[in-house]
C-alpha cells in the first residue's frame, strides 16, 4: 500500500540536504578576487562593450561589438558617446588594410588613443570605413591594461 512512500520521502530528504547553488554578487567576486580586469555592458539595443582596465583601474581598452553588422553612420554615434571627439586629441594618421575580399580594418591614431574599426565592404572610400562595421577597439594609448593578453602599445 506504501510502497511509493519510501522512495519518494528518500528522495526528498536527499534533495534537502543538497547545498542550494546561491547566485554571487558583483560585490561578491570583488571581495573574493579584487577589481575586475574587464566588464561588459550593453551600450545600444544589440551592441556590447567589453572595458579592460589597468592596475590602477583606468579604462585601458574597449571592445564594441554590434550583434550584427551596423552602418557605419550609427556607430559613429556610439564612438563619438564612448570617447567624444574632443577626448581624443588631435588626430595623428589614419590607415586602412584591407583584410581579404571585401573585408578591411580603418586604423586612426589620435594624440591619447587608437581607434581601429573592422568592416565589411570596400572599407576605402577617401579614408573613410564605407561598408557595415562589425567590431571596434578603442586603446587609451599609454595606459596598460591588467591583462596580460590585452597590452598594448604604448
Amino acid at each position: 500500500m506504501f510502497k511509493w512512500a519510501v522512495p519518494v520521502i528518500s528522495t526528498a530528504m536527499l534533495f534537502l540536504h543538497l547545498p542550494l547553488a546561491i547566485p554571487q554578487a558583483s560585490s561578491d567576486w570583488t571581495k573574493r578576487y579584487g577589481s575586475p580586469a574587464a566588464e561588459r555592458y550593453v551600450v545600444r539595443d544589440g551592441i556590447v562593450m567589453t572595458v579592460f582596465y589597468s592596475e590602477e583601474g583606468r579604462t585601458c581598452k574597449a571592445e564594441i561589438r554590434p550583434v550584427k553588422p551596423q552602418p557605419p553612420s550609427g556607430f559613429e554615434e556610439v564612438l563619438d558617446e564612448i570617447v567624444p571627439v574632443g577626448a581624443r586629441g588631435f588626430k595623428v594618421s589614419s590607415f586602412i588594410i584591407k583584410t581579404g575580399g571585401l573585408n578591411a580594418i580603418a586604423y586612426t591614431d589620435y594624440q591619447r588613443v587608437r581607434i581601429s574599426v573592422a568592416s565589411t565592404g570596400d572599407g576605402t572610400a577617401n579614408g573613410a570605413t564605407t561598408g557595415n562595421i562589425v567590431s571596434a577597439t578603442i586603446e587609451w594609448l599609454g595606459i596598460r591594461c591588467k591583462l596580460p593578453e590585452q597590452k598594448h602599445r604604448e
